[in-house]
């Protein structure tokens, strides 16, 4: 049986390298696509002047496509002490609030620690 995912939180490197493809404007479509603050700096902010990707980004968030939230700071400290900084951080702190599907990561410590942590994580390297 298949688990389908309505709500994901996505890493830096996921949204730049789907946004790269061109798959992200169908993702957002068809799922809610949410980042952390981190990650849209990272992703957008930081590169809006100097790569079409954060251009693409940038307008889906703009559309609604994307959401922008905060995590909790709490809950980011919480996972800190697991090796994970940054958006990466912030992603996991906002999934273990227990409102989205899944995470969508490439990064090695949040897919080391996905046993540890009952992270359902997507990414293409598991």
């Amino acid at each position: 049986m298949y688990n389908i995912v309505k709500q994901i939180i996505m890493d830096a490197m996921t949204i730049i390298h789907l946004s790269k493809i061109t798959l992200l404007r169908s993702l957002v479509e068809k799922m809610e696509v949410v980042i952390p603050r981190k990650v849209f700096k990272e992703s957008v902010k930081d590169s809006l002047r100097r790569y079409n990707d954060a251009l693409i980004t940038d307008a889906l968030i703009r559309e609604g496509k994307i959401m922008i939230l905060d995590a909790n700071i709490d809950g980011i400290k919480e996972i800190e002490r697991f090796g994970m900084t940054g958006g990466e951080a912030e992603v996991v702190a906002l999934y273990r609030e227990g409102k989205y599907d899944a995470i969508a990561s490439d990064d090695d410590v949040v897919r080391e620690n996905r046993t540890l942590l009952n992270l359902k994580v997507i990414s293409p390297r598991l």
